[in-house]
């Protein structure tokens, strides 16, 4: 896995105005110096002591550069582990819940042995990868090499995709709701025409007033339908009786042979 442009600079947006932190013991101070030359090159904030980085007090500037660091790297050795200045400055960093990301830098402890951080050190490194520096020598091609994997490791510390790079996923846009298409209206419903119609002052039909629709209308009363025509106005009720406009019963025949015309026709 190669440390491509696209992870370095999500790396940096991800670190916005925090910083790299290089903590280390002196006797390893060249080779931290590269290292913090190579990852500012690479445009990743980074903090080194003798890189401008104390100033004033010496415990509060190492109190601030804790504080403003999201990632701090100690660089292990026998004299880091023995350190009090080094133990203060990394147990704050815990305390503060920095990412801690060890390097190994030393191979061979004094007594003969593989090295192996133990006491406060190993308990604060305990289950961590630690990137390994302990075959590079001098060399710049191998420093830049694991300073690389260091780098790949910091990312993956801060969720930082090192597949493809940290890319925020959008949303994908939201489409405006489709409306439904308006409804027409329903015709307007067409009432009859009302004209009132006396059916005349005889009986139970007096005074009713008829709706006429076209020849023939229905209406309250006695009458149930009116028939108005060459011959006047003329009336049938429930039981086809048949009225004159003044009232008068006349039989049907009667009727048609009056006006010489079917009730049809009117």
């Amino acid at each position: 896995m190669s440390l491509t442009p696209e992870i370095v600079a999500d790396l940096k947006e991800k670190l916005g105005k925090k910083h790299v932190m290089l903590s280390y013991n002196w006797g390893v101070q060249n080779l931290v110096r590269t290292v913090y030359e190579y990852i500012e090159s690479r445009d990743i904030p980074v903090w080194m002591d003798i890189k401008g980085g104390i100033h004033g007090n010496i415990n509060a500037a190492m109190a601030e550069a804790v504080e403003n660091a999201m990632v701090i790297c100690p660089f292990m050795t026998e004299a880091y582990q023995k350190s009090e200045s080094c133990e203060l400055e990394l147990n704050y960093a815990k305390d503060c819940q920095v990412q801690i990301v060890p390097c190994m830098v030393q191979k061979q402890a004094t007594d003969g042995g593989r090295y192996k951080a133990s006491g406060w050190l190993g308990v604060i490194t305990a289950g961590k990868l630690w990137t390994d520096f302990r075959d590079v020598e001098d060399d710049p091609a191998k420093i830049a090499q694991q300073s690389d994997a260091l780098l790949l490791e910091i990312a993956s510390k801060l969720n930082v995709d090192t597949r493809g790079g940290f890319k925020p996923v959008k949303p994908p846009p939201q489409q405006a709701p489709i409306e439904p298409a308006p409804s027409k209206p329903a015709p307007p419903k067409i009432e009859p025409t009302a004209k009132p119609v006396p059916t005349g002052d005889s009986g139970k039909g007096s005074g009713t007033l008829a709706v006429l629709v076209g020849n023939w209308s229905q209406y309250s009363g006695q009458l149930t339908c009116v028939s108005k025509g060459k011959s006047g106005v003329w009336g049938v009720n429930r039981n086809e009786d048949i009225y004159q406009q003044n009232g008068q019963k006349v039989e049907p025949l009667q009727f048609l042979l009056q006006i010489g015309h079917s009730i049809q026709d009117y």
